[in-house]
């Protein structure tokens, strides 16, 4: 972890340790988003890119599980509280069907799919799209 990681979780755990102290129900469940393009360019550049969809997505679980597990001992030792040995983690089954489950509630419901003009950034070394914070501008 660097250090914007480490003030993070600090200044999250104070106040869930404030809140929880002022009797509130307020515990801290690590976790995030594990469908993320730099882990899976990653596993690109160590293994390569012709891998086929089963392996490299076998590959980034394991990745990511063993960035997971890194980032939870670091913030173990420093002392930040949380449900450490029940993490939200997105590439789980059941949160994977879920956002499935809800995502073609909210098209079906809104009407949210439709065909119209945008541009894709496109990375032609990865063959993929690229996501929008990894675009860098020209000034």
């Amino acid at each position: 972890i660097h250090i914007g990681h480490a003030l993070n979780k600090i200044l999250k755990d104070m106040i869930l340790r404030a809140k929880t102290l002022s009797g509130f129900d307020a515990p801290y469940v690590p976790g995030g988003d594990c469908h993320d393009l730099p882990i899976e360019h990653k596993v690109e550049v160590t293994y390569g890119k012709n891998l086929g969809a089963d392996k490299t997505r076998e590959l980034c679980r394991a990745y990511d599980t063993e960035q997971i597990e890194g980032q939870k001992s670091e913030f173990i030792r420093l002392g930040v509280l949380g449900e450490w040995d029940n993490p939200y983690k997105t590439m789980n089954f059941p949160n994977e069907a879920g956002e499935i489950r809800a995502l073609a509630e909210t098209v079906k419901v809104r009407g949210s799919v439709f065909k119209g003009l945008k541009p894709v950034n496109w990375c032609f070394d990865c063959g993929s799209a690229l996501a929008e914070a990894e675009v860098e501008y020209e000034e």
